[in-house]
């Protein structure tokens, strides 16, 4: 058969056909991490076909995962501003390719010697793995690769460099994602709270941490009521048992779920989550929330997590909302006085309230001067991706290049946001095929659009097993190149502004040429090297 190697910054699809004869890579990785590449064939296997491999590395600190690139389906391109696109010319410059369309993103873990097949032409994702006390230094491998009857070879030249990578749960950068209940209940068919649940939560809470996510937001506790209907307590027993999944697993931070929300997006008042008809200010409000913090301090005590709890408000607070948010955030402290308070935040007028600033990235450059005033006070920025906006901004939907997944940390860390959220790690809906969809609707103004593909999230699943993205593996680099970065701030801060500054203006604006940005991993890598 004929290969050829492309690295992880190349989208391939079913039609991918072959444009030259390569069999060899050049990859980059420091110890304790991984380096990635994907190769394409010319052959259309049919399901069952078997399959078999060998890296010749000579050696037992190196370790090779294979997998099977599998198509998911684009069915629209993103939005010029947000949602889907109407008009093809508004997008045409920026997306990747015209929807509808399918590509490779689904990773299978080649375990049982057998294609599932049945696609386009046979591609595969290929995990090099490089032990923390790997021999350092250039190394010579060899990939033997047979798929049938048929055998080719691939030659890798990896540059194992001396810097070794934290565990994740070590890790300075924090990254992070939300555990969503109902679709886990949705993906998998299970009733909340009961034992397969918990066991799927789990399963997904090791594949985040697989992808160096140290980070987790909990469900919101569920109210207890009397007999008359008046809410007396707050069940936290399903964040107890996924605090104690996550903590096991190695997760460094706990954030709590969303307490309060707003009726429309201007409005100046904000509700109790778990009853809309009650505002946060309101008597009625105050005694709930009164209850629920007394609860939340008795949580984080057991857990006894005071140094690695953050509390959660609201998503997204507006100007128009932020006294009410600088409300919510005193009746909190006055239960939970030394309680870190984190959100995404689309406002820079919650100062005083807010800890940790989640920001999208257009609105970190809509207030930019504040944004940046307030980390020149000592004040801790993220950067925050989401379903808004659309067009080209760095986020890890599938029509983009897959620079705009990988770089969005390296531009955030430039700008001084040293960690990064999404929401979106398993946001499934129910009518969607979790093995093969990739964009969920609403209706919005009387008519459905919807979100830009992969918006959701960066994993698929048959209901059994959960298998990783392209992005996902992509995020993963890019979180362990953050920490990386983060490391070479402290011995030479200008060296980070000049390696991410040659790939990244703006969040808008970045090279999606994966050969540079391949050079720049190496360079930070090399710079790294002098100090160890």
């Amino acid at each position: 058969m004929r290969i050829q190697t492309y690295d992880i910054g190349t989208w391939l699809y079913p039609d991918s056909e072959i444009t030259e004869s390569k069999n060899n890579i050049v990859l980059d990785s420091v110890r304790n991490s991984d380096a990635c590449f994907q190769i394409l064939t010319d052959l259309v296997c049919e399901k069952g076909t078997s399959i078999s491999w060998d890296l010749d590395a000579q050696c037992d600190d190196i370790k090779v995962t294979l997998s099977e690139l599998r198509p998911v389906h684009v069915k629209y391109n993103s939005g010029a501003v947000n949602y889907n696109a109407i008009d093809w010319e508004n997008v045409k410059d920026f997306v990747v390719r015209k929807a509808p369309y399918e590509v490779y993103d689904l990773t299978r873990p080649i375990n049982d010697g057998v294609l599932w097949g049945n696609t386009g032409y046979t591609a595969f994702f290929v995990q090099i793995d490089v032990d923390a006390n790997a021999m350092v230094g250039k190394r010579k491998l060899v990939l033997s690769l047979r798929v049938g009857e048929e055998v080719a070879r691939v030659k890798i030249e990896l540059h194992v460099h001396t810097t070794v990578l934290c565990d994740a749960k070590d890790s300075p950068y924090p990254m992070g994602y939300w555990i969503l209940s109902n679709p886990v209940c949705y993906i998998h068919n299970v009733e909340r709270h009961s034992e397969e649940y918990f066991g799927f939560v789990e399963n997904h809470l090791e594949m985040m941490a697989n992808m160096r996510c140290n980070h987790i937001q909990l469900p919101t506790p569920i109210p207890v009521l009397d007999e008359s209907g008046k809410i007396i307590d707050f069940d936290f027993s399903e964040c107890d048992r996924i605090t104690e999944i996550a903590l096991r697993l190695g997760f460094r931070y706990i954030n709590s779920g969303f307490v309060a929300v707003w009726k429309e997006w201007r409005d100046t008042k904000y509700y109790l989550r778990w009853d809309e008809d009650i505002e946060i200010e309101s008597m009625e409000g105050y005694r709930q929330l009164r209850i629920y913090f007394q609860r939340t301090k008795e949580f984080i005590e057991k857990h006894n997590i005071e140094n690695n709890y953050w509390q959660s408000f609201v998503d997204e607070p507006q100007l128009e909302n932020s006294i009410a948010y600088k409300a919510l955030a005193g009746t909190c402290r006055k239960f939970i006085p030394n309680v870190k308070i984190m959100d995404p935040v689309e406002s820079p007028n919650v100062i005083g309230a807010c800890d940790i600033w989640v920001v999208k990235q257009a609105v970190y450059e809509k207030y930019k001067e504040q944004y940046d005033e307030l980390m020149a006070m000592g004040e801790e920025l993220w950067v925050y991706t989401c379903g808004f906006p659309a067009n080209k901004w760095m986020n890890h939907v599938i029509d983009l290049p897959l620079a705009a997944t990988r770089l969005v940390v390296w531009e955030a860390l430039k700008r001084g946001m040293n960690g990064f959220l999404h929401y979106g790690y398993h946001d499934y809906q129910e009518g969607m095929d979790t093995m093969y969809d990739t964009n969920w609707g609403r209706v919005f103004q009387k008519e459905m659009r919807y979100f830009p593909p992969g918006n959701h999230g960066v994993i698929y699943s048959d209901g059994k097993v959960i298998y990783d993205s392209v992005r996902a593996h992509v995020q993963r680099i890019s979180a362990a190149e953050g920490e990386l970065f983060l490391r070479l701030k402290e011995k030479d801060a200008e060296a980070v502004q000049e390696i991410i500054g040659g790939i990244c203006t703006t969040f808008e604006e970045y090279v999606s040429d994966s050969v540079k940005i391949e050079n720049a991993r190496k360079a930070l890598m090399e710079r790294l090297d002098l100090y160890e």
